[in-house]
């Protein structure tokens, strides 16, 4: 005996549609890159090394024999002071590499298209020709 579990035809549709095609996986695109932007980076950053020195202070902390207020105290000012000394740091520093990195993904795309181009016209005789004919003419003029 089979068990007939219903079918959700909607999320076939989403699933089994090639993804350059559907206007549907463009929008769930652009909500992932809006859910993991740049800024969101910048914050999951400093939130981790936030918690890496509240971490590492409260490791000290523990062989010594501090009552509870004044590890929460201690504690509490350590992320507080990580926070302010780190947060312009971080948010420039993520900044940074990614102006660093949409020049690079820039620059990486434009020689693949330039060696695209290439591998195709070294195909035709005739544009062979012409490229060698303009290369010779701007050495002749340069």
């Amino acid at each position: 005996m089979s068990v007939h579990l219903p079918t959700h035809f909607g999320f076939e549709r989403v699933a089994l549609e090639k993804p350059s095609h559907s206007p549907r996986h463009s929008a769930a695109k652009t909500g992932l890159v809006r859910t993991h932007s740049n800024k969101r980076l910048s914050n999951v950053i400093l939130g981790l090394l936030v918690m890496a020195a509240v971490t590492l202070t409260e490791r000290m902390l523990e062989p010594s024999n501090t009552s509870f207020a004044l590890e929460w105290a201690v504690l509490s000012l350590v992320a507080l002071v990580t926070f302010a000394l780190l947060a312009k740091v971080v948010f420039r520093m993520t900044a940074s590499v990614r102006t660093w990195l949409a020049f690079y993904i820039a620059e990486a795309r434009e020689a693949r298209a330039e060696e695209q181009l290439f591998s195709l016209a070294k195909g035709d005789r005739r544009v062979m020709d012409d490229i060698r004919a303009a290369r010779d003419r701007q050495e002749w003029v340069g």
